[in-house]
């Protein structure tokens, strides 16, 4: 994977770098949502825009690797080693990644996390 050649997978990585900054375990992106990051066995909203159905087919594309499993895939970025799946969750595509457990420090544009619960 090229990372440099994509700037949906460069906004993948700033997703990623935001979930190992907050302590997150994986993001979620789905089409037409916010994306999510899961916190604490929490899933909270990115303050972000949402991908498209279209953007989630391109990443899920340009991470799985050539005759990879889009089940269970790894793929690398600048913040190392990154697992991926892509679930079909009642017809829509979900692509699940989780972050690397210890990113190099780098510059990131921060991206605000949504802490307000939305308790029943």
């Amino acid at each position: 994977m090229s990372t440099a050649s994509s700037p949906l997978v460069a906004q993948v990585e700033k997703l990623l770098k935001v979930a190992v900054d907050n302590g997150g375990t994986e993001v979620r992106l789905s089409g037409g949502a916010a994306p999510m990051l899961r916190i604490n066995d929490q899933m909270r909203p990115l303050k972000t825009r949402a991908f498209t159905v279209e953007e989630v087919a391109a990443l899920a594309a340009a991470l799985v690797p050539a005759g990879g499993d889009p089940a269970r895939f790894a793929f690398t970025t600048a913040l190392g080693e990154c697992a991926g799946t892509l679930l079909d969750v009642q017809g829509t595509k979900v692509l699940v990644l989780r972050p690397a457990a210890a990113p190099p420090a780098a510059d990131h544009v921060p991206l605000e996390l949504d802490l307000q619960s939305t308790s029943c």
